[in-house]
Formats: structure tokens, C-alpha cells, sequence
């Protein structure tokens, strides 16, 4: 096991002096916790417009943003339609130092496993909402197999999500059957 920081940078998110205006459309797109689903940053970002922001706060495709604040520390890989979007805190981003060792979309799904959604959940500061520090992140233990075993989790892992959504159709589905059938049994 190797500790995050070794393998990524940790940034906080970028903090706005003002409120946004809703309706702007400025030139950079924002990446505010709403954003952020179970299966990604979600499409058509809020925009605004900046001056003098630091390049470092400018996401790149391979990056992950992260929930730092509140239950559920959740994290998504940055696409190319969200790249040069910031992110605002209490998110966090990491950049890999090395992508061609830690596939961007491993490290999501080892940070959004039960275990390591568990260890998060313990190690954050509890004040009145759970706070997830950048030295919790940059301690967190992860393991690096080679490129082709992390590729190969990532196929399994998806699979079982494909699973997952075939046994909830067919949970539906036997719902249904058996409401019906109880329907024309009452001569409903």
C-alpha cells in the first residue's frame, strides 16, 4: 500500500469572494457539489466569469474531484467536456503525478468503495458536519497493482454495476407480475 500523496497532488477547490448569479454565462464552468452524481460530474455547468485565477485550479481530463464536506465522500473522474472547469470548495481535486502508473478512473473506484468510503468516514474531523482534511486524504492508503489488473477490476466492477441494474429491472418487473396476478385473482 502506498500513501495518496505519493501518487497525487491534493488541491482545495477554488473559493468564490462572491456569490454566483444564477443564469450567467461566463467563460469558466463551475463544478459545485450539486455536480457531482454516483456516476459522474453531471453536464451543463454553471459558468461564470474570473480574472487572475491560478493555472493549477484549471481541471484537466484524468483529474478527480471529490467530496471533502458531509457524508458520502464521494469522487469523479474529470472528462474531456468538463476539462478547464473549476472546482469550487469544500471539493477537493487530485491530479495524478504519474497516469500512466494509476488509471484515473482506479483511484474513483477504490475512493468509492464501502471500505474506503469507512476509513474516510473515521479519519474526518466531526464538528457540526464531518470535514475531510487534505492530510486525511494525503495519508489514505492505496494500492497500486500494474495497469492491467486495475483495468481488469474496472471491467469487473462494471459488470457488477450491469448486474446490479438487471436484478432491480427484474425485482420491478416480478413486483408488477405479482400485483397483477393478485389484481385478476380479486377480479380487479
Amino acid at each position: 500500500m502506498i500513501a495518496l500523496s505519493e501518487l497525487v497532488t491534493l488541491h482545495r477547490g477554488y473559493t468564490l469572494r462572491s456569490t454566483i448569479q444564477r443564469g450567467n454565462e461566463g467563460a469558466i464552468a463551475l463544478i459545485q457539489e450539486k455536480d457531482m452524481r454516483n456516476d459522474g460530474i453531471q453536464p451543463g455547468l454553471q459558468r461564470i466569469n474570473l480574472t487572475r485565477l491560478p493555472k493549477h485550479h484549471f481541471l484537466q481530463p484524468g483529474d478527480l474531484v471529490l467530496r471533502a464536506l458531509g457524508a458520502g465522500n464521494r469522487a469523479c473522474v474529470v472528462t474531456p467536456d468538463a476539462s478547464g472547469a473549476i472546482c469550487l470548495a469544500p471539493l477537493v481535486y487530485l491530479r495524478i503525478h504519474q497516469p500512466a502508473n494509476l488509471l484515473p478512473a482506479f483511484l474513483a473506484w477504490f475512493i468509492n468503495t464501502s471500505r474506503t468510503q469507512a476509513l474516510l468516514a473515521r479519519q474526518a474531523s466531526k464538528g457540526r458536519e464531518r470535514m475531510l482534511t487534505l492530510e486525511d486524504l494525503r495519508k489514505l492508503p492505496l494500492p497500486l497493482p500494474c495497469v492491467e489488473r486495475q483495468r481488469s477490476v474496472l471491467g469487473i466492477s462494471a459488470l457488477d454495476s450491469q448486474i446490479a441494474v438487471l436484478n432491480q429491472q427484474l425485482q420491478d418487473k416480478q413486483r408488477l407480475y405479482a400485483e397483477e396476478s393478485l389484481l385478476r385473482f380479486v377480479g380487479a
